[in-house]
């Protein structure tokens, strides 16, 4: 969802991705937030959200979104990469396993 472009014009990478997904469906609202997701803030970013997409690029954030999303009962999808390999996963709270799940000790994987 960013591209060279992108980095170019050093365009968030929240808006450029609000920019993609626009372009695949215009009827969806879709809103951007160039913000650091901390505790003190998570619930007002993501109130309302009905699908968290992870753009975030240390663990400590992804074991917030996903305690968030968890407690919520909000699908996020986490996703990872480095260089030319990448992971993605979709939780789904109460159906599949979440991030705290596979990995559930944090400190190893910070």
């Amino acid at each position: 969802m960013f591209d060279e472009a992108d980095a170019r014009d050093a365009l968030p990478k929240a808006v450029a991705a609000q920019r993609k997904i626009a372009t695949f469906n215009s009827g969806i609202k879709i809103s951007a937030h160039v913000a650091d997701v901390v505790p003190a803030n998570i619930r007002e970013l993501l109130h309302g959200a009905d699908l968290v997409l992870d753009a975030t690029d240390n663990f400590e954030t992804r074991y917030l979104l996903n305690d968030y999303a968890v407690e919520q009962n909000v699908p996020w999808i986490y996703t990872a990469a480095i260089g030319a390999y990448a992971v993605t996963m979709n939780i789904l709270p109460g159906e599949t396993a979440c991030l705290a799940c596979l990995f559930p000790n944090r400190l190893a994987e910070l």
